[in-house]
């Protein structure tokens, strides 16, 4: 390849579109069982995938396609327009990092794990007796034993965009006041509460969540943007901090219990979850939680309205969580 032909974009021709296909949750480096047990139970979930760079740092991704990548053509449908972010805008394709390891069952840099990858990883992990990680197994080690270890994950093609009835019903309680006149909280005894989940409809196990820092510049701000345009993805705003969530289902669910409840698999943090202060149950269960607001793509550009920035894109003032609900639903009452 010449220099006039090495200038033509690079996504053309590409088949990978790994940049529109895999979203960026979370990170972290695991110090104890605790972490590693946290890897193999978000393994358990739909269309999530982990990956670990030579540093020790661990990255969490969902795959599936952005909503605005036409799946056949691989061509996005916003390029150029308006509502495109400027995080896509400004992605230098050449030398794309997603296009490098991504098509890639083994890479030097980094090391895609499944669950049976991830289960063959942590086998090899030793631990003092505080259950804090000792030992490692060596990175060109796990490169080597990789290679027999092909990938192994399901069509990244969404079905449908999973339901979202409590952020439906809360916009329809804003709609009709009737409806909110008729949510009465009911009233339980003590011994009706022994069980907490029995009357639950599992939504640990149909939520992800993940912190993300409260936006302090426009880009920040971007990406929740860009994350909001992958199908079943919400933030999450509170006082205390915000949070990307994610709608998808832990591949144990059977109706709406475990189907590994009392077996090894079960992972550790699910044992020994306390459901009596699960707060889940309030954050996805609830049309209208006190403290916590969860905002789709639809409901974007009035959370950009609640920002204020300076010349160089740092945020310079933002409503509080109960500030941005007001703002939300006084769009909402408009149009009633």
């Amino acid at each position: 390849m010449m220099y006039d032909e090495a200038r033509q974009s690079a996504c053309i021709g590409c088949v990978c579109t790994a940049c529109c296909t895999s979203l960026q949750l979370h990170k972290f480096r695991p110090a104890d069982l605790a972490d590693l047990d946290y890897a193999l139970y978000l393994l358990n979930f739909a269309h999530i995938e982990l990956g670990v760079f030579p540093s020790g740092e661990w990255h969490v991704y969902y795959r599936v396609p952005c909503r605005f990548l036409e799946v056949d053509t691989r061509m996005c449908t916003i390029h150029n327009q308006p509502r495109q972010p400027q995080l896509c805008i400004h992605y230098s394709p050449y030398g794309c990092w997603y296009r490098r390891v991504m098509t890639e069952e083994v890479s030097s840099e980094y090391l895609r794990l499944d669950r049976r990858r991830a289960e063959a990883l942590v086998s090899q992990v030793a631990f003092d007796d505080h259950r804090r990680i000792a030992t490692m197994p060596a990175w060109d080690g796990l490169v080597g034993a990789f290679q027999d270890l092909p990938v192994q994950l399901p069509d990244w093609r969404p079905e449908t965009e999973p339901p979202d009835e409590a952020t439906g019903e809360w916009e329809a309680m804003l709609r009709d006041p009737r409806r909110a006149m008729q949510q009465q909280p009911a009233s339980f005894s003590f011994t009706d509460l022994a069980d907490h989940c029995s009357s639950c409809t599992a939504l640990c196990c149909t939520h992800l969540m993940f912190p993300y820092v409260t936006p302090r510049t426009r880009g920040q701000l971007d990406f929740v943007q860009f994350a909001l345009g992958y199908p079943g993805v919400e933030v999450g705003i509170s006082d205390e901090g915000w949070s990307l969530i994610v709608r998808t289902r832990c591949r144990h669910l059977d109706g709406n219990r475990c189907g590994v409840f009392g077996q090894p698999e079960r992972p550790l943090r699910c044992h020994y979850l306390d459901a009596s202060q699960c707060a889940d149950r309030v954050r996805f269960g609830q049309p209208r939680p006190a403290g916590f607001l969860r905002l789709r793509l639809p409901q974007f550009p009035l959370l950009a309205e609640c920002f204020a920035f300076d010349e160089v894109g740092t945020v310079t003032s933002v409503a509080d969580t109960e500030g941005i609900r007001a703002h939300v639903e006084r769009h909402w009452r408009r149009f009633t």
